[in-house]
């Protein structure tokens, strides 16, 4: 690998508070715990990954006629 990152996502726990609180519940950080012990960080990971190549995927596609082969 080796290459520099050109994007990167990065989430942390202001955001479990804001989707806490969209969705009715407390922001506390007893329920930040609680959706991170289930598995947020590894579902958001594997998630981003898939839906990262079907986008650069998408983009080849789309940009297909200007691209040399």
């Amino acid at each position: 690998m080796g290459t520099k990152p050109f994007l990167e996502i990065s989430w942390n726990d202001e955001d479990l508070k804001k989707a806490l609180r969209n969705s009715g519940y407390k922001p506390t950080t007893e329920n930040v715990e609680k959706i991170k012990q289930a598995g947020v960080r590894k579902l958001l990971e594997d998630n981003s990954i898939e839906e990262g190549w079907d986008t650069i995927f998408w983009m080849v596609e789309q940009q297909a006629k200007t691209l040399d082969k």
